[in-house]
């Protein structure tokens, strides 16, 4: 059923579409009807719709083909005023998260510190085993991508906090691409996380629409005299697109954790502490299958 609401117009536009084009009908079909007739009969009579109907059959042959075409017209005035001015109801159930299409950047540490053993195997390594296992699953409706830091050696410290690289472009079927790339990166830098953020929002994701998913995975804090929490509370006063979910892995230092928790709870994202390979994986798997909105938590700064 069409609402018409008043105070859109609708209404008023069906009505006297649906009036005018009586007049048209009326004037073609009786030649012995002048328009001003038709118009008297349709205007000046003030029973003209209700028990008085037959007045206009002396100007068309039959009362009851008249009503029968009356009937279609309002049937297609009605099929035009459908798709203009009925509302389309939302519900929430319509939307499918994967159909949809995500976006995610996986943004992932490969400082010096990367290459220190846990569990026999350096965390670096432990991280690669972690894409292996958690790429595949991923919907192939999701474009994917990886930048990574701290992967290079700098002897000046400028160069070594702009140590960010975008290894594998957002897209479609990127797990193999990913994978190759992290296999040819070692840890040995610094830790430039917020230069990295500002790689990833302003260059990376740059002309996608709709919400942007950054994964950060680090073992430690910032270490380039910034901070990546100051940059997200700047950032969403003017984007609200952008969700970072934060891994700490195997990070201790109260402020480093301070933080990354502040850059994951201002953008509406995810913190979650990893000491061990088993919770580094249920904590991505959480995070990537599905993913969950979470509401942003206010910070005035620090």
């Amino acid at each position: 059923m069409v609402k018409f609401y008043r105070g859109s117009g609708a209404g008023y536009l069906a009505g006297t579409t649906a009036v005018y084009f009586l007049l048209f009908v009326l004037r073609s079909k009786c030649g012995a009807c002048s328009t001003k007739s038709a118009y008297f009969f349709l205007f000046k009579n003030k029973n003209l719709w209700t028990n008085n109907l037959y007045q206009i059959g002396e100007c068309y042959y039959s009362k009851i083909k008249l009503i029968f075409i009356m009937q279609k017209i309002l049937l297609f005035i009605l099929l035009l005023a459908i798709p203009v001015f009925a509302y389309e109801v939302y519900a929430p159930g319509d939307y499918n998260y994967q159909k949809s299409g995500d976006k995610l950047l996986f943004v992932v540490d490969y400082s010096n510190s990367m290459g220190e053993y846990l569990e026999h195997k350096t965390k670096a390594n432990l991280v690669r085993e972690l894409m292996t296992r958690i790429l595949p699953e991923i919907s192939p409706d999701t474009k994917i991508g990886m930048r990574v830091y701290g992967h290079t050696c700098n002897l000046l410290a400028y160069n070594a906090c702009r140590s960010s690289e975008l290894i594998v472009p957002l897209g479609f079927a990127n797990s193999n691409s990913i994978l190759s790339g992290m296999s040819r990166l070692r840890p040995r830098g610094m830790t430039p996380i917020t230069y990295s953020l500002k790689q990833a929002v302003n260059k990376d994701l740059d002309g996608f629409d709709g919400i942007k998913h950054i994964i950060l995975l680090t073992d430690g804090g910032e270490n380039c005299d910034e901070s990546p929490c100051d940059y997200s509370i700047e950032l969403v006063k003017t984007r609200r697109d952008i969700k970072i979910d934060v891994i700490a892995f195997n990070v201790h230092d109260k402020d480093d954790l301070a933080q990354l928790q502040c850059t994951a709870d201002v953008t509406g994202g995810r913190f979650v502490e990893a000491d061990t390979k088993a919770q580094l994986f249920r904590s991505m798997e959480e995070m990537v299958l599905p993913h969950k909105n979470v509401e942003a938590k206010i910070y005035t700064g620090g």
